[in-house]
């Protein structure tokens, strides 16, 4: 299934403010939650601990639609190919104030990247998280990448230990 614990429909909404989530699994995407194109989502001051999926976004996952990530923490989140804690396969993506750590996947331990569309990592942090393959931090195959007032430390992968980038994307 998609979504552990939240599948959002396009046109639906979700809002999720000082929530705790541990040991949510999904038997394919999004751990906790899973977006998909025309929906959103808004997820403040909120932990993710050890969730699971066994394809894409061990916590959370995107097939479009817009997500914000505000003052979170992901930690020890794994997922089965990308996105050890978020994984964007397509939307729009602001993550801000938010620490990963210790997640991991085969690409892209704590965040898996593959979007056309607008993708931000504010005054955030990863740290120490692991990717099988390519992008120990981050992962970025499409789409460009604005980061500022980040922090990417100890992460390790066979290529791009804190950030790999596919030629095209940005």
């Amino acid at each position: 299934t998609n979504g552990g614990a939240f599948d959002v429909s396009p046109g639906g909404s979700l809002e999720l403010d000082d929530v705790s989530f541990e040991y949510c699994q999904a038997s394919k995407t999004g751990g906790v939650l899973n977006l998909k194109a025309g929906g959103t989502a808004n997820v403040t001051n909120s932990k993710f601990g050890y969730c699971t999926a066994v394809e894409h976004g061990g916590a959370l996952n995107m097939q479009g639609g817009e997500l914000a990530v505000q003052g979170c923490d992901f930690d020890g989140c794994t997922a089965g190919k990308s996105g050890g804690g978020i994984c964007v396969q397509s939307g729009q993506l602001l993550v801000g104030g938010s620490k990963l750590v210790h997640c991991s996947a085969q690409e892209g331990g704590g965040l898996g990247l593959s979007s056309n569309e607008e993708l931000q990592l504010i005054q955030s942090s990863i740290k120490e998280c692991s990717a099988q393959q390519k992008g120990g931090g981050i992962s970025l195959k499409l789409g460009r990448l604005l980061v500022d007032g980040c922090t990417v430390a100890h992460c390790f992968a066979d290529t791009g230990g804190g950030l790999d980038i596919l030629q095209g994307a940005e």
